[in-house]
């Protein structure tokens, strides 16, 4: 589980989700990996934010086989940390290595994780929601909302007030993408991630000139 996904759900049962298959590896279909030509993503992207491994046999040989992999020449970007463990993954599905096409249940993106932007939507039965691809800040303000909801049954078992997170979502991601941007005017993906939640909240010069800046940032994207 990556350190940007929180649990958001303390009612999921995992056992149950387990115990509807009996794959070794049970990973979320990846609808946000940008698709390249030197990286497939195979029959399927695979994201590797949130996913459950079974303990057995095939499934230690798989990670040692990922592992491994990773260290390759033919994965020299990911080596140079300008690759992801993702990609690596998908061209060991590509490639069907140690059958694990046979051992791999590819389940729904949002079932153990979340979609781009993850606070647009978020639906209070998932289990998990994942702040992938946001500044610190924004995952900053997020968690620390997070930590203040959580609080204890009568049998002392954490519980989470998710209504109170969801109705400060927009607002948090919105000031941590302010600050973001005040400390660092040099990242295009801020400036264009602001830009659409100022214009959504009807502020068009505003979101006019942040694209601007995006545009001066990356000329060439």
């Amino acid at each position: 589980m990556d350190s940007d996904a929180i649990f958001s759900n303390f009612d999921f049962d995992i056992s149950a989700l387990l115990n509807e298959t009996k794959a070794d590896l049970i990973i979320c279909r990846d609808l946000s990996m940008r698709k390249r030509k030197d990286v497939t993503c195979g029959p399927s992207c695979l994201s590797t934010g949130v996913f459950l491994v079974r303990n057995s046999e095939w499934s230690r040989e798989f990670l040692q086989a990922w592992w491994e992999a990773g260290a390759s020449p033919e994965n020299r970007r990911f080596l140079r940390g300008a690759d992801r463990e993702e990609s690596v993954l998908a061209r060991l599905y590509e490639k069907n290595v140690l059958q694990v096409r046979e051992h791999v249940a590819v389940i729904a993106a949002t079932a153990l994780n979340s979609v781009r932007p993850f606070h647009h939507g978020h639906d209070p039965l998932q289990p998990v929601m994942h702040a992938l691809g946001e500044p610190p800040a924004v995952r900053a303000r997020v968690f620390r909302a997070a930590a203040e909801q959580l609080m204890a049954d009568e049998e002392g078992r954490p519980r989470f007030h998710l209504a109170g997170l969801l109705s400060q979502l927009d607002e948090l991601v919105r000031g941590g993408y302010e600050e973001a941007w005040q400390k660092d005017r040099s990242d295009p993906e801020v400036a264009t991630s602001l830009a659409a939640i100022v214009r959504a909240s009807g502020d068009l010069p505003r979101a006019r000139e942040l694209l601007y800046d995006a545009m001066n940032l990356a000329p060439g994207d």
